[in-house]
């Protein structure tokens, strides 16, 4: 019944399939921004796969509301002296907006990874996104979603 008007954005396209393929997509998009799915209500036998800008949209909403525990957020004031000196030094480069690329190296039993949590929890925080990367199976299990 609406397919002419929610079709109007897309009329620079001659086929009616491409059409009606471009409309159902902007709506499928529409729908993962809820949690749904155009797939859910099988309006057509094909499927419809959501865009690469929807998906990215949707994983910077999650990043963006991971929950950061209390105890996490305490970490800070635990930090040694060197810990403490890359962790303000880091921290001052997030929230200044001023780029920049750093690498915590150390032997094992260092406490890297305590302040790799805290630098997480500090991050997080504060709305930004922080993905945290290792080198080994065993410290992603020990880094929040790690």
């Amino acid at each position: 019944m609406f397919q002419d008007s929610m079709s109007e954005d897309f009329k620079h396209f001659s086929d009616f399939k491409v059409v009606r393929h471009k409309v159902l997509s902007h709506i499928n998009d529409i729908l993962h921004s809820m949690g749904h799915d155009i797939n859910e209500y099988k309006l057509i036998l094909e499927k419809i796969r959501a865009s690469q800008t929807t998906k990215d949209a949707k994983d910077v909403h999650f990043e963006r509301n991971i929950i950061v525990s209390e105890q996490d957020l305490l970490l800070p004031k635990r930090l040694n002296v060197q810990q403490l000196r890359a962790y303000n030094i880091i921290i001052d480069r997030v929230f200044s907006g001023k780029q920049g690329a750093f690498f915590i190296d150390g032997p094992g039993g260092t406490s890297k990874t305590f302040l790799y949590r805290a630098l997480l929890a500090t991050i997080r925080s504060q709305r930004f996104i922080a993905l945290a990367t290792v080198t080994s199976g065993m410290e992603a299990f020990i880094l929040p979603r790690g």
